[in-house]
């Protein structure tokens, strides 16, 4: 159920596509993924609920993947208080691995326990890629003004360190 994941030694580059499992955020993306934090953390659950309709918009068939989610139109899961709910602990997540950037440690550690409780989910690599990807592009429409290649690749590579730890997880407890 979900376990046939294959851990490799990367899942995302540093250019957005691929990072080392061993490799860590330096201070100035830490800077950067901090100072651009403080304008979404405003309005996280909503940009969690964003972030979940513009994944289904690129990736119908996953809505499968959330039971809650299995038979809702679009209009239905604009309203819902489910996705809205589930964004919102998504990003609580992000909010977590963003106050433990300075020590890589608890933040595996906090990853691999996400991991471990999504194992039941049937989550694979190429999920946690396609939600990267609505969470970039999700957040690159929020700071707009303050969007810069040096953010994407901070929040990829953030975002990547999250996905590593689940897969891990997910791994693990198979």
């Amino acid at each position: 159920m979900g376990c046939s994941i294959s851990m490799k030694n990367t899942m995302c580059k540093k250019d957005g596509e691929c990072l080392a499992l061993g490799e860590t955020l330096n201070s100035a993306e830490i800077l950067l993924i901090r100072q651009t934090w403080l304008s979404l953390e405003q309005d996280i659950k909503n940009i969690g609920k964003e972030l979940f309709l513009r994944y289904f918009e690129k990736n119908p068939s996953y809505q499968n993947l959330f039971p809650e989610f299995r038979n809702l139109s679009r209009t239905e899961m604009e309203q819902s208080r489910a996705v809205l709910g589930h964004g919102k602990r998504v990003m609580k997540a992000i909010e977590n691995a963003v106050a433990t950037l300075h020590d890589h440690e608890v933040l595996k550690s906090y990853s691999i326990e996400l991991g471990k409780r999504h194992v039941n989910r049937k989550l694979k690599e190429y999920h946690l890629k396609d939600m990267r990807r609505a969470f970039i592009d999700v957040i690159r429409e929020r700071l707009k003004d303050v969007w810069t290649r040096e953010a994407a690749i901070a929040w990829s590579k953030l975002f990547c360190r999250i996905s590593n730890g689940i897969l891990k997880g997910i791994s693990a407890s198979c």
